[in-house]
């Protein structure tokens, strides 16, 4: 991952917090403008993978650059990249891009961002601190642990089932096919390389699970296990997302993030065809 890069940028470059007294005396070396630029993106890119709206990363960048004596700090952030611009008087432009190539929903880790940006706007930080914080953040794992995830989501599916007009009968098939929804799509490598093939392989998951049940006489409403199931998959924070950048002005964003949400809808749509299409031909 480049965010090692970016730490060992900043110390090939030899920047201590030492450097930061110099701010307040009108003379900002180039190199630490681009090092303060680097943890502020840094910071960004961590919030942007991890279910972040755009204006939280934008303002989050434009903060911590300018509390540390940086001006005229331009950033464009769109869901697959940070731009970050930094024109400031005594020094060259310094522009810093990244792509994010990657994103998820982990918002433990933009609650941990969001307490380090205030607390590098308000208290003096050195630049090595600051990096080495951001990366126990970015590689830890922050939130409840994984398997505590699986067992809650699968609970919450089989009571969505039941309120769904479900029976108790579907409580169990439908938390037997949530934890397998969640589980045996990570457990295939590649399928990280193709976008929107978890929420595809998620579907037909649900839908042979839930005929089987019902074939083997352990269910009652076949359509509320699988829409019960299908719930940690529906893209319900990237359509709260969307929403909220387009109320933001984030038109580029909210536009990306609606297209996105409506194509891992699609992709879930057609795993349950397909699914329940594979159990009609087999049985």
């Amino acid at each position: 991952m480049y965010c090692y890069s970016i730490a060992d940028t900043m110390l090939a470059n030899n920047i201590t917090g030492e450097i930061l007294h110099r701010i307040g005396k009108g003379y900002l070396p180039m190199t630490e403008a681009k090092a303060i630029a680097i943890l502020a993106t840094y910071a960004g890119e961590i919030l942007l993978r991890n279910g972040a709206e755009t204006y939280r990363v934008e303002e989050t960048v434009r903060r911590m650059c300018t509390a540390k004596g940086l001006q005229y700090i331009e950033t464009f952030v769109t869901p697959t990249g940070i731009i970050v611009n930094v024109d400031n008087k005594d020094t060259q432009p310094v522009t810093i891009v990244r792509t994010i190539e990657r994103r998820g929903f982990n918002l433990s880790k933009v609650v941990a961002v969001n307490d380090f940006s205030r607390q590098f706007t308000t208290r003096h930080i050195a630049l090595e601190a600051g990096i080495a914080e951001l990366k126990a953040i970015d590689s830890g794992n922050l939130g409840y642990r994984r398997t505590t995830v699986i067992l809650s989501a699968g609970i919450a599916a089989s009571a969505a089932a039941i309120l769904l007009g479900g029976s108790w009968q579907d409580f169990l098939p439908t938390l037997v096919a949530a934890i397998l929804v969640q589980t045996l799509p990570e457990g295939i490598p590649f399928l990280n390389q193709v976008l929107f093939s978890k929420n595809y392989l998620g579907g037909l998951l649900a839908a042979l699970t839930a005929a089987l049940f019902l074939k083997l006489g352990l269910g009652a409403h076949q359509d509320k296990i699988i829409v019960g199931a299908l719930l940690p998959l529906v893209p319900g924070v990237a359509v709260t997302n969307s929403i909220r950048d387009f109320i933001s002005g984030d038109l580029i964003s909210g536009t990306i993030r609606g297209v996105e949400a409506l194509l891992a809808s699609i992709a879930i749509a057609g795993g349950v065809g397909l699914g329940l299409s594979l159990y009609l031909l087999l049985f």
